[in-house]
Formats: structure tokens, C-alpha cells, sequence
């Protein structure tokens, strides 16, 4: 079914363009087929208008809106998902893999976009109905077609084919017949079927390696977090900053509340202030408290001195690898080894 689930966000597109600021991108999950809004300011007027008007009205009422928890996604686009029946699913803020199908998509939409208005990002609102066009017309990797010809079943005239023509431009006048009409528009259907189910198998076998891969490369938790753990907070926003490479990146620390199965968590401040939003687990890590009245000199010394003692410094004396080379590994009687450099008799 087309846009049974629309994944929505915005972006943010710098200098303004024509007085706009901000580009709300939905896109439907299954074909990644775009329909683009334009704002000086996103609202949650303007996004339940923009869902209204170019989801609903044009396509059909969806059933799954994903968003993050930007304030321009709550207020109206609660009341218009109750209204509807929508079920909203808010990731949690600063992890965009929870919502792939919207992040894999900006990516060459806004290189494009820098391209086209030449690295300086002027008047990028002029070039923007040709750049979604494009999007709606060109073959994805998760499902082998177009998004128009996944939702449609068919793709549309392209400008190089009022000059070399195809068979998207032949005659259709010359159909003399009902019966030839309604034999031509049946395959049409079809075939539009069976597309739209190889277009999601093809995602399906697309995760599952993706998930593979993910597996292999990534270390998880082998158990989630417990309830009461005092835990620290990684600050994404400063990743990408090239200024800020000096400043703390964790902070806190904060203790969880309630645990939930899809690997968010809800904290709280020592005082029991609650967050207002979730955080996922792969921002977090768990914070080991110094003893009491412990200076972080006292505290050194203690890991120093609790290290592993397996090594015995006497079993590390070696010659060197270097024939040439006289010095040697001596034990000096601490936890690590010098060089006594060779003497002239």
C-alpha cells in the first residue's frame, strides 16, 4: 500500500532561499518516494497542514508517522494522528539510525543540492522542484526501481523521450477498442503488483544483510542497563563540531528510571528530576563513583596498584631484535623495562 508508513523530518538549509529556511522531507518508507514543504519557521501547524494536504489528501491516510521530538512535531500532529488513527513513533533525540529511511535519503539530496547551487547554497529553493522530481525518478538500492513506478506502477515521460521516443510515448490513440483498452490498463495493474512485492522483498533481503553487518561490526550491551544505575551522557552535538574538540563530551552523572525494550532509556537528576525525553542506550555509559573522600591522585593510585600483576618484570628481559644493535632489555625492578645503551671499552 502506498505511504502506509511516512517517515518525516526536517532540514535545515542555509542561506535562506526566498525567505525559507527549513525543508519538512516526508518520504514513504516502503518506495522512499519524497513529497517536500518549505518553511521560514517548521510549526506544528505548518507540518499537520503539510501531512494533511500532500500525504492524506493526495495519497491515502498512512498508518505509521515517524518523527524525532522536535516541538514542530507535537502540538497539531498529535491531534491530526488521534484524529486519524495515526500511530506516531517518536525516536529519541540524536540517533538518527532509528530513522534510516529519512537520513539515508538527505544525504544525496542535499549533495545535489550543493551542487546545484554551486557550493554556495543560494537560491536553493529555485532548484528544489526539479532536485525532488529527480529523487521520485531515480532507481533506488533498496528496491531495484523508481519510487513513482513502485507507487504508480509505471514511470513517467522523461524530457529526453519527446526526442528519442519510447514506448511510454507511442500512439495511444490508435487503441480502436474497449476490449484493447481494457487489456492494456489490466497488464498495467498487474504488473504494478508484482513490482510493489519484488520492491519489498528486495528491502527485506537489503536489512537482513544490512543487519548482518551491523551485527558484526558492532559491540553490544550483552544485557541492558539497570533501573537506579548512575549512568553518563555522550553530547553528539559536539562530534561534528571542529571547534569544540577540547570540550567534554560526557556529562552528568544521571540515574535511570523505567527501562524500555527498544533500547532507550528514561533518566533522571540525582534529585529526581525527571528528563522529558528519552535517550538511547548508545549514547550512554556507566559512571564508577570514586570512594568516598578520594582525590583523583588517591584514586590513580589505587587502579595502579590493583593492576594485573600476571607479568613478572623478571621474565621480561629479551635481546633485541636489531643484530647490529648491543643494548638490551634489563628488568629495573618496576613495572616496565629501559634500555642501557652499549659502553665503549
Amino acid at each position: 500500500m502506498p505511504f502506509w508508513r511516512v517517515v518525516l523530518d526536517c532540514v535545515k538549509l542555509m542561506p535562506p532561499s526566498h525567505g525559507m529556511s527549513y525543508a519538512a522531507i516526508a518520504r514513504d518508507a516502503l518506495s522512499g518516494y519524497p513529497e517536500v514543504k518549505t518553511f521560514a519557521q517548521p510549526t506544528s501547524e505548518g507540518i499537520a497542514k503539510f501531512l494533511y494536504e500532500d500525504i492524506i489528501c493526495r495519497w491515502n491516510c498512512f498508518v505509521i508517522l515517524t518523527t524525532d521530538g522536535g516541538p514542530e512535531n507535537l502540538g497539531v500532529v498529535e491531534n491530526l494522528t488521534k484524529r486519524y488513527k495515526i500511530r506516531q513513533i517518536k525516536i529519541s533525540a540524536y540517533n538518527p539510525r532509528a530513522n534510516g529511511t529519512a537520513e539515508v535519503g538527505h544525504k544525496p539530496f542535499i549533495r545535489a543540492l550543493r551542487k546545484l547551487t554551486k557550493g554556495t547554497g543560494r537560491q536553493w529553493k529555485d532548484h528544489l522542484p526539479a532536485l525532488v522530481w529527480a529523487d521520485r525518478n531515480t532507481v533506488k538500492a533498496s528496491t531495484g526501481m523508481t519510487p513513482i513506478h513502485v507507487l504508480c506502477g509505471y514511470d513517467p515521460v522523461l524530457p529526453v523521450e519527446l526526442e528519442i521516443p519510447t514506448w511510454r510515448t507511442l500512439p495511444w490513440t490508435r487503441v480502436q477498442s474497449t476490449e484493447d483498452l481494457l487489456l492494456m490498463r489490466a497488464r498495467q495493474i498487474e504488473r504494478r503488483d508484482k513490482d510493489t512485492e519484488e520492491a519489498r522483498l528486495h528491502i527485506q533481503r537489503l536489512r537482513e544483510h544490512n543487519k548482518e553487518l551491523f551485527d558484526e561490526k558492532l559491540q553490544l550491551r550483552s544485557s541492558p542497563l539497570d533501573e537506579g544505575k548512575l549512568v553518563l551522557v555522550h553530547d553528539s552535538r559536539l562530534d561534528p563540531s571542529r571547534s569544540a574538540k577540547l570540550q567534554f563530551r560526557w556529562f552528568g552523572p544521571f540515574r535511570i528510571r523505567p527501562v524500555y525494550n527498544n533500547g532507550s532509556y528514561l533518566l533522571e537528576e540525582l534529585d529526581g528530576t525527571c528528563f522529558r525525553k528519552m535517550i538511547h542506550g548508545n549514547r550512554l555509559k556507566v559512571y564508577f563513583s570514586r570512594a568516598e573522600d578520594e582525590t583523583a591522585d588517591e584514586e590513580m593510585e589505587r587502579i595502579l596498584n590493583t593492576r594485573d600483576e600476571s607479568i613478572d618484570p623478571e621474565e621480561i628481559e629479551t635481546e633485541s631484535d636489531d643484530d647490529n644493535d648491543n643494548r638490551k632489555w634489563i628488568p629495573s625492578g618496576e613495572d616496565f623495562a629501559v634500555v642501557i645503551p652499549p659502553v665503549d671499552v
